[in-house]
């Protein structure tokens, strides 16, 4: 018997092919094929997402706080101020003030202040001012809320940090962090040891 390819048998004169439920068959199964594969797509683009989230918090989360250490280590003096400008032990605002001349600022003395304007919802601004010049900048954006505290005897700041996410990937997360300012610490250390 030889054999032939690409002409299908004939049966009573006519050419034998997939019949209906053959057919229907091979649809339903190329359909779950398909369904499974977008399936999967859908739950690949959804971890991606949440994997996007978390490392865009992480790189927000680390250059605020690594800002503001630096800025709060190094500084000649801290103070909390409420919007309105009042001084309190707890607020909304940070001020730092330097006395030093550094690559920000030629003057011996210049203030930086960290804080959340009303309506720039989930950003975080720096003013700085040096010699009656002042520069207004955004931070950094994802911050629901920010709130700062002295520490003990105002030897640093204790920072709350809300972070959000504007789209819903990731809920939204509580940090804390402290600092100590290395001029209060050093003051400190100073007047103990005087009076050992």
């Amino acid at each position: 018997m030889r054999m032939t390819f690409g002409k299908k048998p004939m049966k009573n004169g006519r050419a034998l092919g997939f019949s209906l439920v053959e057919l229907m068959i091979a649809l339903v199964v190329g359909l779950l094929i398909t369904l499974g594969a977008f399936q999967l797509f859908v739950v690949s683009k959804k971890s991606f997402d949440h994997s996007l989230a978390i490392l865009e918090r992480q790189e927000s989360l680390r250059f605020l706080v690594d800002s503001i250490s630096y800025d709060v280590r190094s500084s000649a003096s801290t103070d909390m101020l409420e919007p309105d400008g009042s001084l309190l032990s707890d607020g909304e605002t940070l001020s730092l003030t330097f006395n030093r001349e550094n690559s920000i600022c030629s003057d011996d003395s210049y203030t930086l202040k960290y804080y959340q304007p009303v309506g720039e919802e989930n950003t975080i601004f720096v003013e700085s001012s040096c010699g009656g010049t002042v520069v207004d900048e955004p931070v950094v954006l994802g911050v629901g809320v920010i709130e700062f505290s002295y520490i003990s005897f105002g030897l640093g700041v204790r920072a709350t940090i809300t972070m959000v996410d504007d789209l819903g990937r990731i809920d939204d997360q509580v940090f804390h962090f402290t600092i100590a300012n290395r001029s209060a610490v050093g003051r400190a250390l100073e007047l103990w040891g005087d009076e050992t």
